[in-house]
């Protein structure tokens, strides 16, 4: 299953430098952007494929579980701020 990839590239996110993640290598979209597309293409497999072309069910599928969203969120437009939180803790845990 695909989407329990999720977690490791959320990983990835949080300990590689953004530029990293956000790189094209050889014309093909960064590495962000095939998780993000390919978990999309798990979501409209199990959902249908509305979920491309409905303006309202796609940023619905971007809303958090609690706020009954599809809690798909985009590595692409987060790996800024998972990489600055990770930097941020690292810096005030004390060992």
């Amino acid at each position: 299953n695909l989407r329990c990839l999720q977690p490791i590239l959320s990983y990835w996110c949080q300990h590689l430098y953004p530029e990293d993640m956000l790189r094209a290598v050889d014309g093909m979209p960064n590495q962000a952007a095939l998780m993000d597309s390919a978990l999309l293409d798990v979501a409209c497999l199990s959902q249908g494929e509305f979920l491309r072309t409905d303006d309202i069910s796609a940023r619905r599928l971007r809303l958090p579980a609690r706020e009954r969203g599809g809690g798909l969120r985009s590595h692409e437009r987060c790996v800024h701020a998972a990489f600055a939180a990770t930097v941020e803790h690292a810096g005030t845990t004390t060992w």
